[in-house]
């Protein structure tokens, strides 16, 4: 279908896993870690919150589709770059 697909998730191995995939991570310009025990996102700074909003609001804006589950969210957008 040519969809494009982008996936958002604080911790490092969850962005890995979403590349694997095909997918292209979206990152915000904050370094901050969110692993947290067991596999588990922590919480996040209210910076870093901040941010993440942000480029959802953008990522909305662009995309055709929106699926967001609790931990992850993924951007569709049907148009080919």
């Amino acid at each position: 279908m040519g969809a494009i697909v982008r996936g958002f998730d604080t911790r490092a191995a969850a962005l890995e896993q979403f590349k694997s995939l095909g997918a292209e991570p979206l990152e915000v310009d904050l370094k901050e870690s969110g692993e947290g025990q067991g596999g588990y996102a922590k919480e996040m700074s209210k910076e870093f919150i901040e941010a993440e909003m942000k480029l959802f609001a953008q990522q909305c804006k662009e995309v055709d589709i929106l699926i967001s589950t609790h931990f992850y969210f993924f951007f569709l957008n049907s148009k080919s770059e």
